[in-house]
């Protein structure tokens, strides 16, 4: 049989009282088979002995039972949620094929006067401008079919203008036309084209 143990300290002149809490339960607490210091808190977490207070939003390095390194990151609403090493959001590393079609495959938001610019994207590699008012969008990852569904969004200079994805690949939005009217193309400051399917 164990033993449970209490010893002073004798360079300590306080009196540490184990207190009863007001319960009419028997309830027993277990204590880990390690060595270590129990840390108290003052109730917010910023008061943790042997730790310093970790701001909202930013992490603690652990290491799990199976050996990987992980991070406990605070996530602003008083809850916390363990997060891979590197920073790396493993979310949807375990998404179903079913599940993969749910997800945008490729996005981009570009400016297409002038030079044309990517502003923000993902899994795209590059844009082109093959011709005024005229764009192609490439893929860094090809998706798993040339049949995926797409929505454009431009800026509309004009009533009568209108804009559409006229051809998709598996490695390429092909072709993306801005018209000014019916057959007169326009380029335009604004082209957003997403991209879901396999």
């Amino acid at each position: 049989m164990s033993k449970l143990k209490v010893s002073g300290n004798a360079s300590g002149t306080g009196v540490i009282t184990l207190e009863a809490p007001n319960t009419n339960t028997d309830r027993a607490i277990t204590l880990p088979d390690s060595a270590g210091t129990l840390l108290m808190t003052d109730g917010d977490g910023s008061g943790l002995s042997g730790l310093s207070h970790t701001p909202e939003g930013t992490a603690v390095l652990s290491t799990g039972e199976t050996g990987a390194t992980k991070f406990l990151r605070e996530d602003g609403d008083g809850t916390c949620s363990w997060q891979a090493a590197g920073g790396a959001d493993t979310s949807l590393s375990n998404l179903t094929a079913t599940g993969e079609n749910k997800v945008c495959q490729a996005w981009v938001n570009f400016n297409g006067t002038g030079t044309v610019a990517i502003r923000d994207s993902y899994n795209v590699s590059s844009i082109t401008d093959t011709a005024v008012g005229q764009y192609a969008v490439n893929f860094t990852t090809s998706l798993g079919s040339s049949s995926p569904a797409t929505s454009l969004v431009t800026n509309w200079p004009n009533w009568d203008s209108v804009s559409a994805i006229n051809g998709i690949s598996a490695s390429a939005i092909t072709a993306i036309h801005t018209y000014k009217t019916a057959g007169t193309y326009q380029d335009r400051s604004l082209v957003v084209a997403i991209v879901f399917g396999d």
